[in-house]
């Protein structure tokens, strides 16, 4: 099995990738054992959806981060998620969709349209892609009108700034009491809802400046060690 990951340039610090999304994936590649290449683009268009990350296997080019792990646990006999239980996984979906279709949309927000947040994130784009400042600039004004237009069919910038980290800081509370005292999501081992989990909590912790959401997630203990743990087991490189 041949598996080239190509995702958005790693992180800022020790993030693998600032993108929940790419994070996600190479760490289920990690956790699954699976050997593979990971290629950095900046233009996801040329991929087989238009987003990152997406894989090639095989000469098979598969977009969407859940449909690739569909296809590799189906192709590996659930190598990482076989062992969880039918009520576990209907459990598992309501998870996926707080992280995935409202958390991340929160985070997405801190980036580009909280104002303090984009001064910071446009220092963050620089630092990853190692692109112009003039040339980032205009980039970063570019998709900021995008994302603000993904992010009003969501009400998010009617919201306000205030509410919609309140939002996500109740998702934060949410995870943190559903994971407890456990090391993992479901029990004693991990799934690749917990390569999710890890990947939306670095994305908000590992960001170079201070907003609500961040200070939240630092005030669950439980999530700080799940991330931790995560990032020793599978980049221990990148630790510290």
């Amino acid at each position: 099995m041949t598996i080239t990951l190509y995702q958005f340039p790693r992180g800022p610090g020790r993030l693998p990738c600032a993108s929940p999304f790419c994070m996600k994936l190479e760490t289920y590649l990690r956790m699954a054992g699976l050997d593979h290449e990971v290629k950095t683009i900046l233009n996801p268009g040329k991929g087989p959806a238009g987003k990152a990350p997406f894989i090639e296997l095989n000469g098979e080019r598969l977009p969407d981060s859940r449909l690739i792990i569909q296809r590799l646990e189906h192709d590996c006999d659930g190598r990482v998620d076989g062992w969880l239980s039918e009520d576990q996984w209907a459990e598992a979906l309501a998870w996926q969709r707080l992280m995935e279709e409202h958390l991340y949309w929160v985070i997405v927000y801190s980036r580009w349209l909280d104002r303090d947040g984009f001064r910071h994130w446009g220092g963050v784009t620089i630092e990853t892609t190692g692109l112009p400042r003039p040339l980032v600039a205009v980039m970063t004004r570019f998709f900021r009108r995008t994302v603000r237009r993904d992010l009003r069919s969501m009400g998010f910038p009617a919201l306000g700034t205030d509410v919609v980290y309140r939002l996500g800081v109740a998702d934060l509370s949410a995870l943190a009491r559903r994971l407890g005292d456990g090391p993992f999501l479901f029990g004693e081992r991990p799934s690749s809802f917990d390569a999710m989990l890890a990947a939306h909590i670095g994305s908000i912790v590992e960001m170079p400046w201070d907003y609500p959401l961040k200070a939240a997630a630092r005030g669950h203990a439980n999530l700080i060690a799940h991330y931790e743990g995560i990032m020793a087991q599978h980049f221990a490189g990148r630790v510290g």
